[in-house]
């Protein structure tokens, strides 16, 4: 991950320098960023079922997410696959296989599933998410060819 300023000066440059063999690297092409309200940025790690929160120099100010089947966790293999964040800072996660969209708050507690695996058809793959200044969860549903909204009814 690279970290830029706006005036495209480079600013730090996250890598697995240094790191055991397997650690920081992205298994697949299911890894996405987005930003935090207090300008730093979360980033996939779906090789660990992971979410990791960066600042904007590089430094890892923390971590949550575990491999496991209860909502909470992460299941299957990679994920989570894509990451957005609501006006009040909660994060939109969207795991596949199952396909699955759920918010959480920034130190990982579930807030709402807001699509469960039967919102989609078998295998759907969703492609990406974002949200909108509304809180709603704009999802790319490719087997629907449609943006899907959904309307988050966690409490923020």
């Amino acid at each position: 991950v690279w970290v830029f300023d706006l005036a495209g000066n480079e600013l730090a440059r996250i890598t697995n320098e240094g790191a055991p063999e397997g650690e920081g690297d992205a298994p697949s092409v299911h890894f996405d960023v987005t930003r935090a309200l207090d300008d730093t940025f979360w980033v996939t790690d779906g090789g660990r079922h992971a979410v990791v929160h960066y600042s904007t120099t590089g430094q890892m100010l923390g971590r949550f997410g575990k491999r496991g089947e209860a909502i909470e966790e992460f299941g299957g293999c990679c994920n989570p696959a894509h990451l957005a964040t609501f006006p009040d800072g909660r994060l939109l996660v969207v795991e596949k296989k199952p396909d699955l969209v759920k918010v959480l708050h920034p130190e990982g507690e579930l807030d709402c599933v807001v699509a469960p695996p039967k919102a989609f058809i078998l295998k759907t793959f969703l492609a990406d998410a974002a949200t909108d200044s509304k809180g709603r969860a704009l999802v790319l549903d490719p087997k629907q060819m449609q943006v899907r909204i959904f309307v988050a009814k966690g409490g923020g």
